[in-house]
Parts: structure tokens; sequence; C-alpha cells
């Protein structure tokens, strides 16, 4: 082979070579750095990653832009070293080895401890500046409070100075005056003294005086003594003669009724209708009458009877001027209401109101039970019909309306349960008892009329109207 080809195919293989050395450098070089690639572009997304978990962008954007100037190293150590210098405010001192929360969590048990104590100054949403003003806003008003009361102290102290040193004058003007009414005293004391000497001779003088007096006075008084029994003696003499007389006297004339008075006719009735069971009255509007007013019925020819019961009853329904229209509300079967007849009603009068007195309880329905209310139905009916209802008996009362005597309770033994209750009641029921005996004995003894239920209900014909109201 010539050397010309010879040198050429030589740095062919040589360039050859180089080539291939060449092109598996660059491989390796590419392939490493692939991997190396590859490795950083991993550790990058795991970065964000982290980044992401901690905060979106816009949260790192906004926090940048929050935290302001950077102070440290990253926004982070910025916001560490201002949460530091805002714990040293608020506590006074350093964070040291506490992290975040727990320092955070310290400080917010401190302003609920805070908020706790004073519950009335601050409410449970107060922040911590509101709670310092407001506590600073304190410290100067106590303060000014503080200074306020020293100065009254001090003013205190200058006006007890004041008053010590007038005490002082007036106790020196005491001692002065007690000094002077020592010595008047003295002086009294010694005109006493003689005042008494000569007042003791005078008195035993005077006593001499008045025993002899004395025993003057009780001769006259023996005497007087004397004649005052013999006039007692005379005087029950008299008295047992008069009473004997007064016996032999009743003998012959019977004392006069004093239920009189009840059975004066208030009027008569002019005519009869028997068909329509009503009568007409000589009474009208001029004599006061007035519908719903009911009278007993009685004999024209015969006096009303002892126990008031009349022949029948009626009960007014229309009144003119001189005239009134009743209705037979009961009546006896063989004695009918006839013209002439007479009506009485104990209540109502044309003349005059009658007075009454109410006492005891009263069964107004006969039927043996004593009505819870019957003292007041009674009362409210003479009232109702142009009666006077009194308080107390005296010579101005017409008339006693009288019921059943108020029961007595049994007296309570003390050994009973509830014996002071027992015992009251029974003094409350003595006490009506004794009202009510004390009422008739005192209507007796001036001569005024009593009437018992019975009687009271005829004279008034009341009897039917009774038991008509039963039926509603």
């Amino acid at each position: 082979m010539p050397a010309g080809k010879q040198s050429q195919g030589s740095a062919t293989t040589i360039a050859l070579v180089v080539f291939v050395v060449l092109f598996l450098l660059s491989t390796v070089a590419a392939v490493f750095f692939y991997v190396k690639w590859d490795e950083k572009t991993t550790i990058a997304e795991r970065e964000i990653a982290n980044r992401r978990e901690a905060a979106t962008d816009q949260q790192v954007s906004e926090f940048e832009s929050l935290v302001g100037e950077k102070t440290a190293e990253s926004y982070l150590g910025t916001v560490i070293e201002r949460f530091d210098e805002v714990y040293q405010e608020v506590t006074g001192s350093s964070r040291a080895d506490k992290n975040i929360q727990a320092a955070a969590e310290s400080i917010s048990l401190d302003v609920k401890a805070v908020r706790s104590r004073f519950p009335n100054m601050f409410s449970q949403n107060s922040g911590l500046l509101p709670i310092a003003n407001t506590l600073a806003g304190e410290y100067v008003r106590s303060a000014q409070t503080v200074s306020s009361l020293q100065e009254k102290i001090a003013q205190m102290e200058e006006d007890w100075q004041r008053d010590v040193e007038g005490f002082k004058v007036a106790e020196e003007k005491l001692i002065e005056q007690k000094q002077k009414l020592i010595e008047q005293a003295d002086q009294i004391q010694a005109k006493f003294d003689q005042m008494k000497s000569q007042a003791e001779q005078n008195a035993q003088e005077n006593i001499n005086a008045l025993e002899e007096k004395l025993a003057e006075k009780n001769s006259e008084l023996e005497g007087v003594k004397n004649e005052l029994a013999d006039l007692q003696a005379s005087f029950k003499e008299q008295k047992q003669y008069r009473e004997k007389l007064e016996k032999q006297l009743e003998e012959i004339k019977p004392s006069p009724d004093m239920d009189v008075a009840a059975y004066k006719p208030d009027g008569r009735i002019v005519s009869v209708n028997a068909q329509q069971d009503i009568v007409y009255l000589d009474l009208g509007s001029d004599a006061h009458i007035y519908r719903g007013l009911t009278f007993a019925v009685y004999d024209r020819a015969n006096p009303v009877p002892k126990d008031g019961k009349g022949k029948a009853e009626i009960k007014i329904y229309d009144v003119r001027s001189k005239v009134s229209v009743a209705k037979i509300i009961s009546q006896e079967e063989n004695n009918p209401v006839l013209p002439e007849d007479i009506i009485v009603n104990l209540i109502w009068d044309q003349e005059k109101p009658n007075t009454f007195y109410v006492a005891g309880n009263f069964d107004l329905d006969g039927n043996g039970t004593i009505d819870e209310y019957g003292g007041d139905k009674v009362r409210h009916l003479i009232k109702q019909w142009g009666g006077i209802v009194a308080d107390k008996i005296d010579i101005n009362t017409d008339f006693v309306v009288a019921g059943q005597p108020p029961e007595v309770y049994q007296q309570p033994q003390e050994d009973e349960l509830d014996s002071a209750l027992a015992e009251q009641k029974y003094q409350e029921s003595l006490d009506e008892y004794e009202t009510y005996n004390s009422a008739i004995e005192r209507a007796q003894s001036l001569s005024i009329p009593v009437f018992n239920t019975e009687r009271f209900k005829s004279l008034i014909g009341y009897n039917q109207e009774i038991k008509n109201n039963q039926t509603k």
C-alpha cells in the first residue's frame, strides 16, 4: 500500500475513534444532566407542594403585603420578631422558650381573667386595648378621687383642729359656770336647811291642828253614815212597797201591747178581680208605693192576729198616682180577699221610714237549716223597702227582728289540737250569743216590739215570695 494512502486511512480511523469517544462522552453527559435536572425538578416540585400546603400563592402575596418591610431573613421570621415584640409589650417579659401557640393562649387566659374579675366593666368580647384604656381611665379617676379625698381630709383636719380649740374654750366656760352653780347650790342648801327646820316646827303644829279637825270630821261622818243607813233601809222598804203596788196594778190592768204599732193598717183593698187574681189598692205613687212591694192581707172586721199570719199575700205590679194594682200570690182557700180588707207591711210606711235592728241567725225558707247570709238578706230587704237598719238599739229604734240565738261552740280543752284557734272561735261565738241576748233585753227594757222570723215574714207578706224565689 502506498505510504500516502496508509496515512490517510490511519487518520480516518483516529477521527472515527475520536468521534465515537466524543459521542459516548456527550451521551454520558446528557444522561448525567438529565438525571440531575430530574432530581432538581422533583425537589422543586416538593418544595412548591410544601409551600402550597402552608399557604396558597394568593395568601403568600397577601402575607408579604400584610407583613410590610422584611426585617429578618424571611417574612415568617419578621412575623415572629413582631409577635415577640407584642408579647413583650403585653406581658412585660420575653417569650423565652414558649411556642407561639402557648404564648397566645397565655395572653388569652390573662385577658379572660381580667374580664371575669371585672364583669360589670368589660363584656366577654372586650379586647386587650379597650380593657387597657378602660383601666387607665379608671386609674385616672381613682387618682383624682384620692386627690380629692386627701384635700377633704386636710380640710377636715383643719376643721377638727378649730373644733378642738372651740371645745377647749367652751370647756373653760363650762367649768366656770359649774363653779358658780356649786356656789349657788351651797347657798340654796343653806336656805333649804333653814326652811326645813322652820317647816318641821310649823308642820308639827299643823299636824296637831289637823288631827283635832280630823277627829271632829270622823265624828260627823259617823253621824252621816248612821243617817245614810236609815235612808237606805227606808228606800228599800219604799222600793218593795212600790213593786208590790205595780204587781197589784198589773193584775188589775194588763200592760199595754207593745206590738200595736206593727199592726197599724197601711191601706185598704178597693176592689177585687177574682177571675184574674188581682186587687186594686187605695195607695199609689203619691203615697210612695212602688212595684215589687208585698203586703199581707187581713180581714176588715178582725184585728191583726198575734202571729201576723194573714188571709192572703199580694205583690204590687202596676202603680198610678192614687191607686195601684197588685197580684194575689197566695190566699186561704175558704177565705177569699174582699173589698175593704186591710193590708200591712211592717217595713214600708208612707209617713216616715221605720228603724230596725236585726239580730241572730235566720232560716228564711223554713227548711230547718240556718241561711249563711240570712241576716244580710233581711237587712237588704229592709233597706230596699225604705227602712233603716241601725247598728245599735236606742229610743229611736222602732222594731227588732230577732232570728234564732247564735250557737255557742264547746269550750276547747288545753290539750286539744289547735286549741288556740278553737278558743278564738269559742270566744267569738260566746260574744255573738251575749250580744244577741243583750239586744233582746235592751229592746224589752225600752218597750220595743221584737219579731221572730215567721212573724216578720208574715207581717210583710213575704212567705210566698220566698218560695217563688226558691223555685226559680
